[in-house]
């Protein structure tokens, strides 16, 4: 069994906890709130004797990284599930949620109809592109965690742009990827990522403009100025 195959079996056998967990989800009215959520169901799932061993389980020789920061074994099951969790109240079709998107779609760079569209890669690519995204991020997360501040919020940077690029799902995939950013600068930096990253939308999406051109540096400047 795959890990992302072990991640959708044990969320399902822990259909229960995650349940009474959403019952709360309408007193997280911010991403911060989605973030700490998201957390607290992963600690359901390590307090849950009756599982059986999985990449969500504390192991023989599990050292705190890995159980304490959720980015260091970034997975594609968790990327999923993350989706599930922000689209729980949401219009989301239940067949859509968790799950790559299965149709080609276009974008406007700014939800402007009328501005320049971007096409994500097809949806048969989306599999491929996302574990190839995940293997990235856990082979560079290592070196991040004795790396200057700079360098950290330039990889925060890349992580956040990356998942846009390839927009795995059919929608939520822009408050996905601030989910997994938020995360990433807790793990490496001991801070939050602020709405103040997407307040102006003008600057944010033409920061993602720039990041689509090769230049990164827009959009680290604005994570770096949302960082609290």
């Amino acid at each position: 069994m795959t890990r992302e195959e072990q991640v959708a079996f044990f969320s399902a056998l822990n259909y229960d906890v995650t349940r009474k967990l959403l019952d709360n989800e309408q007193r997280f009215n911010t991403l911060e709130g989605k973030v700490d959520l998201i957390l607290k169901r992963t600690t359901e799932l390590h307090r849950n004797e009756a599982l059986p061993p999985s990449s969500l389980s504390v192991q023989p020789g599990d050292t705190p990284v890995g159980i304490e920061m959720p980015t260091a074994t970034l997975s594609v099951g968790t990327i999923c599930w993350i989706h599930r969790m922000v689209t729980e109240n949401m219009q989301t079709p239940e067949a859509a949620r968790g799950r790559f998107r299965s149709v080609q779609v276009v974008i406007a760079a700014n939800g402007d109809p009328k501005e320049p569209f971007h096409r994500p890669p097809p949806p048969e690519d989306v599999v491929k592109l996302m574990r190839e995204y995940v293997k990235w991020w856990t082979d560079l997360y290592p070196n991040l965690q004795l790396a200057e501040k700079s360098a950290v919020v330039e990889a925060l940077a890349r992580l956040h742009h990356r998942f846009l690029l390839i927009h795995p799902f059919v929608d939520a995939n822009g408050r996905v990827a601030r989910v997994i950013v938020d995360q990433a600068a807790r793990d490496l930096l001991n801070m939050k990522i602020g709405l103040e990253l997407i307040a102006d939308k003008r600057l944010y999406f033409g920061a993602l403009a720039n990041a689509d051109r090769g230049d990164i540096r827009p959009l680290a400047q604005l994570i770096a100025a949302s960082l609290q």
